[in-house]
């Protein structure tokens, strides 16, 4: 019979300086910048990307209006963090958007008529061209 794992080895596993503690880590880290962000108005929520280190906690804005309006909650975050909070003005990062599973915008088909239209009373040919690829970016049914 094999010697079932308990416990204390699950735990050492876990703790370990392995892949999988450092995966454990990372959702920690995931799991408590969700509850930071919850503590924010969703308006400026959606435009921050909270990074939490052993030292500090890195907000991430999107442009300077939306890093002033976080720097602003930034005690707020300090006092629930525990941590010093550093405010930077980085190009949107949203994790979500970058998954490669995340199917590419579709234009609608009036839309892609509309281009068509546009390209074919267009003198430019680059323009026109370009009008014409956008277009057959057209959803098909």
């Amino acid at each position: 019979m094999n010697k079932a794992i308990g416990p204390r080895v699950v735990h050492e596993l876990l703790n370990a300086d392995s892949a999988l503690s450092r995966l454990r880590r990372a959702v920690v880290r995931h799991e408590a910048s969700a509850e930071l962000k919850a503590l924010l108005p969703p308006a400026i929520a959606e435009r921050l990307t909270l990074v939490r280190g052993d030292e500090r906690l890195e907000v991430l804005a999107e442009n300077n209006a939306v890093a002033q309006l976080a720097r602003f909650h930034a005690p707020t975050l300090e006092k629930h963090a525990g941590l010093p909070v550093k405010v930077r003005v980085c190009p949107r990062l949203n994790l979500e958007s970058t998954n490669a599973n995340t199917p590419a915008p579709v234009l609608p088909a009036e839309g892609a008529a509309s281009l068509r239209d546009a390209a074919d009373g267009i003198d430019d040919e680059r323009l026109a061209g370009a009008l014409r690829r956008l277009a057959e970016r057209a959803e098909t049914e």
